[in-house]
């Protein structure tokens, strides 16, 4: 508490300009952050490059799941502070495409203590709601 008696403001949870999902990394994916601390939701829009490909025109799984792991993480972080994420598994239904503008939601879908689950979905934009 503050002298005022008033909680210290919140530090927002710590951002590396170089993040290859969020930051400015040239290589990375540039995603947004988040809009609203505490949200159960997150919403961004994510286009991979050819620095992203493995099979001709198509993103390699790897970095698909770096993309998903970001989204998860991303919100996880804002919604409780610190997280890290303890268990990933991927279920992919159709290959990626480069150069294509893509969706990426994911959700809070459960809460336990101090973990939190979260869900998280790639789409071709305006297919997800």
């Amino acid at each position: 508490m503050s002298e005022s008696g008033a909680p210290p403001p919140r530090i927002p949870p710590h951002h590396d300009p170089a993040c290859f999902g969020c930051g400015d990394n040239p290589f990375g994916l540039g995603m947004a952050p988040p809009r609203v601390e505490g949200s159960e939701r997150y919403e961004s829009t994510v286009t991979f490059s050819q620095h992203h490909q493995g099979g001709p025109g198509l993103v390699h799984g790897g970095v698909v799941g770096a993309a998903l792991d970001e989204a998860c993480g991303l919100l996880a972080t804002w919604y409780r502070f610190p997280t890290v994420t303890a268990r990933i598994s991927i279920r992919f239904r159709r290959p990626v495409p480069i150069n294509t503008p893509l969706q990426i939601v994911s959700r809070v879908t459960a809460t336990r203590g101090r973990r939190i689950e979260i869900a998280a979905e790639l789409h071709e934009r305006g297919g997800l709601r």
